[in-house]
């Protein structure tokens, strides 16, 4: 019976594991549905996409990991953030607020 119930256990897991996998691939495939989009657009284009962050090691399995690790970054890339001012270039005569 224990194994049974392991068993439904790791089936279960595993289908979640899936479904995880498919809402980034979604989401990763709107965004991209998004850049091309935009880009038929002339002009400057800004997307302000707030997300607590996705576990890429489902999309690049632990091969993925690995090759992090053995690179010396064990997991995701560190945010950094950058003041808008640095990023931003307003015209020559724009005020600021």
């Amino acid at each position: 019976m224990p194994d049974a119930i392991r068993a439904v256990q790791l089936r279960y897991q595993r289908t979640q594991e899936i479904a995880y996998r498919q809402r980034i691939l979604i989401l990763l495939d709107g965004l991209s549905m998004l850049g091309q989009g935009a880009r038929r657009r002339a002009g400057r284009k800004q997307v302000i996409f707030l997300s607590s962050g996705f576990d890429d090691t489902v999309l690049a399995g632990e091969q993925g990991q690995a090759g992090a690790e053995r690179r010396g970054g064990a997991g995701p890339r560190p945010h950094v953030e950058v003041p808008s001012e640095s990023r931003v270039r307003r015209p020559a005569g724009a005020g600021r607020r």
